[in-house]
């Protein structure tokens, strides 16, 4: 596992207010780990700190927390499916690196 040089709860406290660093270092530290705990701090930080990465990682949390990975993303639940993809769009709208190319694979399936 990632493990922070620094205290979690921390690192969790300061990405809850914001801090793009500290995110990124929560991004960091749940790589190797379930995808459910993690979702939460991405929706806050796509939602009320509008940073792109985080619509990005609210889609891949959402799609690997469900089904493990995007080749069996039409295994979600249609409604699990459109919340996933309104991330995914917003991200690929916000310029985010492969939110386009992988917007591209899923509709050409």
């Amino acid at each position: 596992m990632n493990q922070p040089n620094r205290g979690i709860g921390l690192i969790k406290q300061e990405a809850a207010n914001g801090s793009i660093d500290a995110y990124n270092e929560l991004r960091i530290v749940y790589l190797d780990s379930d995808a459910g705990e993690f979702l939460f701090y991405a929706l806050l930080m796509a939602n009320k700190h509008d940073y792109p990465q985080a619509y990005l990682d609210v889609f891949y949390a959402l799609v690997h927390g469900y089904v493990g990975g995007i080749e069996d993303f039409d295994k979600m639940d249609k409604k699990t499916q459109k919340l996933a993809l309104e991330y995914l769009i917003k991200a690929k709208k916000k310029g985010v690196k492969d939110a386009g190319e992988i917007y591209k694979q899923l509709k050409n399936r």
